[in-house]
């Protein structure tokens, strides 16, 4: 009985034994597929950044920091709403007036819109109207591939726009063109066209999901550098868990304090497998209040009216739209100043015939 007891009570603590291992064994599987899952979540932020995907859509808000949530985004004197849909051989950018805009896209003038495909570029504005450039067959433009500026008015505002919607696909690091960035482990060095180098690090807790992004830009020329840190936040059921929904753009200061100077909000986020045609990023897709159309030659810029095409000023190589606006003002100046000239004349000529 005793051996027996001996053996059964053995057996009962081996059999806690194995409980006990088998608990730990299931613990440190949990831990490791939680820490695996957290590798690729980071890797795929890392993806994200160096080759993104077509967008089919990206509605994005940038917030002043001191502005709460409960803020109404229909005013874009206290958020401005933007919609952007990119893929290689396409862009397209509007200002948004309100959410409600995105269901009456192509019908709704837009506040300000850039758009590209292919060879084919435009841009609108209220003021102007609609201008459209098309680059001639076989030319490579070195301004528009490093995205300086230029006489060109549409690639000038073609490359700040697209600039501008770099940063959100970059996540916060900005002045890079979109999908330029490669990593090192964390980290990535490079300079850009304006003669800035940005040195980017990953700021994560062992593999997990980033918290920030930091910062480092030195202008070569002065040896001037900025300090910035971007401080990301993860919302709970995104469709893309490895995507912030929101950051903070802070610029850290001489002293070693940090001054919030925007918030950027990520609401629609959409992705299509193979690239989008020509009617979601041309400038005939749609709607405009300022129904002015100018098209940029190599050498002048010319106004269709009527549809008919009129030259209204000579260009550089391709065209310089502040051109035509000086000559319009200074015709109007002259015009007005002919009228006042000429009344006056008439007002002389009367009095000398009464006398």
């Amino acid at each position: 009985m005793r051996c027996n007891k001996g053996i059964r009570g053995c057996s009962i603590a081996w059999l806690g034994g194995t409980v006990a291992i088998l608990t730990v064994l299931e613990s440190s599987l949990a831990g490791q597929l939680a820490n695996d899952a957290d590798q690729e979540a980071l890797q795929m932020f890392k993806s994200f950044v160096a080759s993104p995907p077509v967008i089919s859509r990206l509605v994005f808000e940038i917030v002043p920091p001191q502005i709460g949530n409960d803020e109404l985004s229909s005013s874009n004197l206290v958020r401005q709403l933007f919609l952007a849909r990119i893929q290689t051989n396409a862009f397209y950018f509007r200002q948004l007036h309100n959410l409600d805009e995105l269901d009456y896209e192509t019908t709704i003038p837009p506040i300000r819109a850039t758009g590209s495909y292919g060879k084919e570029f435009w841009r609108y504005n209220f003021e102007l109207g609609l201008l459209i450039y098309v680059q001639p067959y076989g030319v490579v433009d070195k301004e528009l591939e490093t995205g300086q500026l230029r006489k060109n008015e549409v690639l000038n505002v073609y490359n700040i726009d697209r600039d501008f919607v770099s940063t959100v696909l970059n996540l916060g690091a900005y002045n890079l063109p979109i999908g330029s960035i490669v990593w090192f482990g964390n980290r990535f060095d490079q300079t850009n066209a304006s003669g800035v180098h940005w040195h980017g690090e990953i700021i994560a807790d062992s593999g997990k999901l980033p918290t920030a992004l930091r910062l480092r830009a030195t202008k070569l020329a002065s040896r001037e550098i900025y300090e910035h840190e971007i401080a990301y936040v993860f919302e709970s059921g995104s469709p893309f868990p490895y995507l912030p929904s929101e950051w903070l753009h802070q610029v850290i200061e001489k002293s070693g304090n940090s001054r919030t100077v925007r918030k950027v909000r990520i609401l629609i986020l959409e992705t299509n497998a193979t690239e989008l045609p020509r009617q979601y990023f041309a400038w005939d897709s749609y709607t405009y209040q300022n129904t002015n159309v100018f098209a940029y030659t190599n050498q002048h810029l010319v106004h269709f009216v009527g549809g008919k095409p009129k030259i209204v000023a000579k260009s550089s190589s391709t065209g310089d739209a502040v051109v035509y606006r000086r000559k319009a003002l200074y015709i109007w100046i002259f015009l007005f100043v002919s009228l006042i000239g000429v009344g006056t004349f008439a007002v002389r000529q009367l009095k000398t015939r009464r006398c």
